[in-house]
This record gives C-alpha cells, structure tokens and sequence, in this order.
C-alpha cells in the first residue's frame, strides 16, 4: 500500500511540475505586464493627443514598457531600458537611417510572414551615472502604415524630446 501511495505521490509531482513548467514558457511569451503608472511621464506624446496604454514588466536590472493604441489591436511600441539588450537583428535587416525626435537611430526593418508582418528595431546608448544603459525600441503593424505610424508616435515621447547622450 505505501509504495502504491509513493507511486501516486510522484506521478503527481511530476505532472505537477510539467503543467508549471509549461505554464512558465507561455506566461513569458506574453508581454502583458502591468499598467504603467500615469506618472511616467516620458511615455506622453507632446503632439499626438491619441490614447496609448502601456504596461510595464520590470526586472532585476531592466524595464521593459509595451504600448498599444486603443484603436488597433496588430500594432504597437515595445520599449526595453537596460544595460543588455536582447537585440539581433536579422541578416535580412533593411537598415534606415532616422530620428525619433532629437534622437538620431538605425533602424533595421524586417518583413516577415508572421504577425506583425512589419517591424522595426533600433538601440539607443545613453548614460546614467557614468553607466552605459541602453534603450532598444521595436514598432510594429500588420502594415508598413501601421507600422510607420507607431514609429512617428514613439518619435513624438517625451523621451526622445532631447538628445540622450
């Protein structure tokens, strides 16, 4: 009986841990996070006056801020602040030189064939303290107007106002 039981115990410990282990794998491929604090400032548009909601997923070193206009659901900004960038952008990477406001940038620019068809990436070195932290901010849209849209919001924050460095 008490092997019977042992048995029983392990069986569901182990798909116990599955189902967490699963769990964990899909929780992180959503960047759902939670409501950014209104009084982040640097996340308001000086021109555009059209509502942006941005959630926040913070880590140890690093925040990342992920915004999506109200009115299209294949769009957006993500926004990550740290010292090391997930950033590797594609052989195929279309690169364009830019702004997002005061800010010069390299874009590199991906079509695929998933959703979001169009992208674009970009890092930004700045320094806080004497320390080299990094911005690395995408856009994407369903289209290249989506797209291209997203990319003249982000250039409108507050956070690109003024040169970085």
């Amino acid at each position: 009986m008490i092997i019977l039981i042992c048995a029983m115990w392990n069986r569901a410990a182990i798909v116990a841990s599955v189902l967490a282990g699963v769990l964990s794998l899909t929780s992180c491929s959503t960047p759902i996070g939670t409501k950014a604090n209104s009084t982040r400032e640097f996340l308001t548009n000086a021109v555009s006056q059209e509502h942006f909601d941005w959630r926040v997923n913070s880590g140890p070193d690093f925040d990342v801020f992920y915004g999506t206009q109200s009115k299209s659901e294949s769009a957006g900004i993500g926004i990550y602040f740290g010292s090391f960038p997930d950033f590797h952008p594609g052989k195929d990477a279309k690169i364009v030189k830019g702004k997002l406001g005061a800010c010069p940038v390299v874009w590199y620019e991906t079509v695929t064939e998933s959703t979001p068809k169009f992208r674009r990436a970009a890092v930004i070195g700045y320094s806080v303290n004497g320390r080299g932290q990094k911005i690395h901010i995408w856009v994407y849209g369903a289209t290249q107007a989506e797209m291209l849209a997203m990319a003249d919001y982000a250039a409108g924050l507050k956070l690109f106002a003024k040169p970085l460095n």
